[in-house]
């Protein structure tokens, strides 16, 4: 849908640099991509504003490949709500639960 937030975080080079990882290290990376996805779609849903439930419901993961994860509101009003418009103040619930994550994920990478 042409409304669907979708967010992604770009680690420049790092499909890559994974084929070059062990087969542990491999593993490692695609848990926590799972776990991170996981955690922002969880999170999102707690800070999604509730007037009937469908947005917070719509809000799903999608897995494209062992290191890409999408979370998206499938709602075509959700955009509306992240970002508001000039008769609504913006409600953001996808950003804050992405940005949250993004530090925890990277350090989960970057530790062995």
């Amino acid at each position: 849908m042409a409304d669907d937030i979708k967010l992604t975080v770009d680690i420049s080079g790092a499909n890559k640099k994974i084929l070059d990882f062990t087969a542990s290290k491999k593993e490692k990376i695609k848990n926590a991509v799972i776990k991170s996805a996981l955690n922002i779609q969880r999170n999102a849903k707690r800070e999604c504003p509730v007037d009937t439930g469908a947005l917070r419901n719509s809000i799903n993961v999608s897995f494209e490949s062992d290191y890409d994860a999408f979370v998206s509101a499938e709602m075509p009003y959700a955009a509306y709500v992240e970002y508001g418009t000039k008769n609504m103040e913006a409600q953001p619930y996808m950003r804050p639960a992405a940005e949250a994550e993004v530090a925890k994920l990277k350090s989960e990478i970057e530790n062995d």
